[in-house]
């Protein structure tokens, strides 16, 4: 062998064959393959469109969880001068992925300038990369990962020219290129810390004053090009971490999991990234053939000396890339790992191995057949490589461009409805469109017709426009959770959309305007009014709802006014036990409405295992607005206040069809296990946490999870006792499970319940400790605890307030004066009110003072359970008072007389204690603002 680096210059011209093979591979059929348009994707397309038409020009983007901007702007001049399509910004993935190959094949003769055959190994760099598949995948698509891997080879390759030549200018490039790569993708974030470890070497071997200017020019450079973005982030700190947040791993097993699960991923079968969208499910970034030569080439790597300090700091730097690069996925345990979207970053470090394995493989066989000219030899194994690996990755291709799977993971059926939406006949309909995410950006993207569309979430809701007929179009994977009343399926005719497979991939449903005014007409009368903004005409459940599962509940309702935001609720509940299941979906935001649609809304509601299977359930239904928590008021006829939900009938609970294995997982998550579990008839499986402290009066909240055995039914009425012992013996329930609804000769064996015994302290229960007990008739069976029962002090002297008072509220309670002050400089009106008790109430009212206008609107009001909910009417016993204080704010108010009125009612239904007028509340007196 005549030359450690034979035919140099046919490496260069095999160097121009590859990146035109690797141009070839990523343009080819470009926009004539069709694997859908991911929300990502679509989303980058949306983004880059703004910057091509000159909207914005940021430095960073928030909107979808946070996006670097730098593939944005590449993308932008392309859709500028190009093609505003799909096919524009995939072209910029595959431009940017065919220069990757040339940049790659740069860095890595930079990087490994001494070795032998560097031009070849090289070469095999740019082979390895332009027939990667992970590579290939991520350059057909519009994704701005791509962009990271381009970026971080040209600045390894300027940066490493700039160390061995010591050229300011290559230093300076360098530097800017650092700054640009983390302009790329949230996993460039890691780039920086093997090159200071790299750069770190050369500055202690020079160990020179220019080593250190030099190093100051790469990090200058690379400040003010990442320097806007440090400010935004500096400006928005949450931005920095949002993503982050989401995807990184909470624990350091965790981080060891992760990296456990990505290593196999760079060359073990069945290993690889488990997601069709960027893989061949379980396929290894290399072949097994690659990783065998890959770490052929770690071990020279390490092994071989290097006599140069850039030299030895770019096998650092190959090293730590690698180690490090890997940890952009192995520490993103939340989502999917191995990740090759994510692993972006480890490909130029990951392709120079295998190169450099077979280059040193090469040489050694070279060395004892003493070839004469060994340039033919590499030469051929390069056309080889190329040719076998091209053949090979477009065959894999092809494979995976043609799953169903991907199509459907792809959002595919949203391209489908796109297109749908744009060829429909909309002179005489509304079109709605359902699908999992809101303003789908696969549709935004492609449909010319998309600011025309309403958006319905979830696939569980249909909605009749107010006038005209209506398109529904539909995923199929959604279609079967929308509710379909027959009235609503007997009338509508649809369209199948086919995907590539010839699979059914979405429907379009169509409603005449003669349909749509047909099924209004046999809708429910109005039940339930809320502010005037929603009016329900019915809620009922679809089918009998056991235990364990969801309830699917149709909420039918009616769109009246304009609001902010807006969310159902859905309770499922039961008068004697409280509240089971709870459901506040987000299917129709009101920045869709168009007033007076009906909105048939399917909400399933989740009944837990071990719900009661008894009768009686309720539905409540009510509104609330998700950015502020404000709750919809329901109004009755007169527009007066009644409370803020409506409720009607469930029925019954069946019994669980299948319960948890074992038994104890149907209890609720925050129980605590009975660690002396007693066999028999049933067994007490585990109880909720309770209150230490309670006041005499007070409900004392428990949960008993039962589980039946065989000889349950011969426990027959016997009753369940929940008892303090300490100083007296306190019974605080006594009867059957489920409030006396479900006696044990009723349960089936093998069922589990969970029981809420409506247990409440005598309003004269001694203040002490006491220990909480579970009995079964006279037989003990656990003891769950201590519980305090606090010294409670009562008042039953008459007050003797400013304006006396005596009215009657219910009979209940009775409102004996109140005392009222203006403090100066405040803007705030003390109102001092004097309560009594007439009969003692198990009920928790909220009790009420409001300052009325003369033209009867109330300017200022007050709200709440006596004493801000710490002394709620549950508690009073007859004949106590209750002094409390109310501010009312005033600051503002024109000066004149107004009137001040209170009163008590239930909130959750509105029911008031009435006046001897029948009124809703005791009129006070006049009070008189200055």
């Amino acid at each position: 062998m005549r030359s450690a680096r034979p035919g140099a210059r046919i490496a260069l011209w095999l160097s121009a064959a590859v990146v035109l093979a690797a141009a070839f591979l990523r343009l080819w059929a470009l926009a004539e393959t069709d694997i859908g348009l991911h929300y990502d994707e679509a989303a980058m397309l949306l983004l880059a469109r703004a910057i091509a038409s000159g909207q914005s020009f940021p430095i960073f983007i928030p909107a979808f969880t946070g996006h670097e901007v730098a593939f944005h702007y590449l993308a932008a001049s392309v859709l500028r001068f190009g093609s505003d399509s799909v096919w524009g910004l995939r072209l910029t993935a595959a431009l940017v992925g065919t220069v990757t190959v040339a940049a790659t094949m740069a860095a890595t003769r930079a990087l490994l300038c001494e070795v032998p055959f560097a031009p070849w190994v090289a070469l095999f760099a740019g082979i390895g990369m332009a027939t990667a598949f992970p590579h290939v995948v991520l350059s057909r698509y519009g994704f701005r990962a791509i962009a990271q891997p381009l970026f971080q080879a040209l600045a390894l390759a300027a940066l490493w020219i700039g160390l061995r030549t010591r050229r300011w200018g290559w230093l300076a490039a360098g530097g800017v290129l650092i700054g640009l790569t983390g302009h790329t993708y949230l996993a460039a974030r890691l780039f920086p810390i093997p090159l200071a470890l790299a750069l770190a070497v050369v500055l202690l071997s020079r160990r020179d004053k220019r080593a250190l200017a030099e190093l100051l020019i790469v990090l200058l450079a690379a400040g003010a090009v990442i320097a806007p973005l440090g400010i935004y982030f500096a400006e928005n700190p949450d931005a920095f971490g949002v993503r982050l947040s989401q995807v990184a791993a909470s624990s350091l097993q965790e981080a060891l999991s992760g990296i456990a699960k990505v290593v196999p991923a760079f060359g073990i079968p069945g290993y690889g990234d488990p997601y069709i969208r960027f893989n061949l499910p379980g396929r290894p970034m290399l072949d097994p053939i690659s990783a065998a030569f890959g770490l052929v080439g770690l071990v020279a790597l390490v092994k071989r000396p290097a006599h140069n300090p850039a030299e030895r700091a770019g096998r650092l730097m190959i090293v730590a890339g690698l180690a490090v690069m890997l940890l952009a996925s192995a520490l993103a345990t939340a989502e999917i790992t191995p990740s090759n979207l994510r692993l972006v970053g480890v490909y130029p470090f990951l392709v120079i191995l295998p190169a450099l394995g077979l280059a040193e493989g090469l040489a050694w066989v070279l060395r004892r057949l003493r070839l004469v000219e060994p340039a033919k030899v590499l030469t051929s194994i390069a056309l080889l490589a190329l040719i076998g690996g091209s053949v090979h990755v477009g065959q894999a291709y092809q494979v995976w461009a043609r799953d169903p799977v991907l199509f459907k993971e792809n959002h595919g059926d949203m391209a489908l409805i796109a297109r749908a939406l744009d060829a429909a006949n909309l002179s005489d309909a509304t079109p709605y469109i359902v699908s999992e995410h809101y303003q789908h950006p696969t549709v935004a993207a492609l449909a010319q017709r998309y600011p025309r569309a309403k958006w319905l979430t979830g696939g569980e809701t249909l909605v009749l426009p107010a006038s005209g007929g209506a398109l529904y179009f539909v995923p199929e994977h959604l279609l079967v959770r929308m509710p379909q009343p027959g009235a609503v399926v007997n009338r509508w005719t649809a369209t199948v959309l086919h995907a590539p497979s010839g699979a059914v991939a979405a429907r379009v449903h169509h409603l005449s305007p003669e349909a749509v005014a047909a099924i209004r007409r046999e809708l429910p009368e109005v039940q339930a009014n809320f502010a005037h903004v929603v009016a329900v005409r019915q809620a009922q459940p679809l089918r009998t709802c056991p235990a364990g599962e969801e309830c699917p509940t149709l909420v039918v309702w009616e769109t009246r006014a304009p609001y902010p935001a807006l969310q159902p609720v859905v309770r499922a509940f039961h008068p004697l036990t409280g509240e089971w299941g709870r459901a506040n979906p987000f299917h129709y935001p009101t920045g869709e409405w168009t007033l007076g649609e009906v909105v048939l809304d399917q909400i399933r509601v989740p009944i837990p295992p071990g719900t009661p299977p008894v009768s009686g359930y309720r539905l409540g239904i009510g509104f609330f607005n998700p950015n502020t928590g404000e709750t919809l008021p329901r109004l009755d006829a007169a527009d007066r206040f009644a409370g803020v939900e409506a409720t009607f009938d469930l029925g019954a609970i069946a019994p669980s069809v299948l319960l948890p294995s074992p038994p104890i997982r149907a209890c609720r998550e925050d129980s605590l296990p009975n660690p002396q579990p007693a066999p028999g008839a049933v067994t007490l499986l585990a109880w909720t946490p309770f209150g230490s402290s309670y006041k005499p009066g007070e409900r004392v909240r428990l949960e008993l999870c039962w589980f039946a055995g065989e000889r349950v039914i011969q426990l027959g009425a016997t009753p369940v006792l929940v008892r303090l012992t300490g100083q007296q013996d306190i019974l605080l329930y006594s009867g059957a499970p489920a409030a006396g609804l479900l006696p044990f000769s009723a349960w089936q064996p093998g069922q589990v319940l969970r029981d809420r015994p409506p247990a409440r302290l005598p309003r004269d229960a001694a203040p002490g400790r006491y220990t909480l007990q579970v009995w079964l008739g006279e037989q003990l069976v656990a003891e769950l605890g201590s519980v305090e029962v606090q010294p409670l002090e009562r008042e039953f002297a008459l007050p003797k307030p400013q304006h006396p008072l005596s009215f009657t509220l219910g009979e209940r309670i009775r409102l004996l004066g109140y005392d009222a002050a203006r403090l100066r400089g405040e803007g705030v009106l003390r109102v001092q009110l004097y309560w009594q008790a007439m009969a003692e109430a198990d009920e928790d009212y909220t009790a009420f003072v409001h300052l009325v206008a003369p033209d009867g609107r109330v300017v200022a009001q007050s709200d709440a359970q006596p004493r801000q909910g710490a002394y709620p009417t549950s508690l009073w016993v007859r004949g106590e008072v209750v002094a409390e204080e109310r501010s009312l704010g005033i600051e503002g108010l024109p000066p004149g007389e107004y009137e001040l009125r209170a009163g008590m009612y239930l909130p959750l239904d509105g029911t008031h204690l009435l006046a001897p007028s029948q009124e809703r509340w005791a009129r006070l007196g006049a009070v008189r603002l200055e």
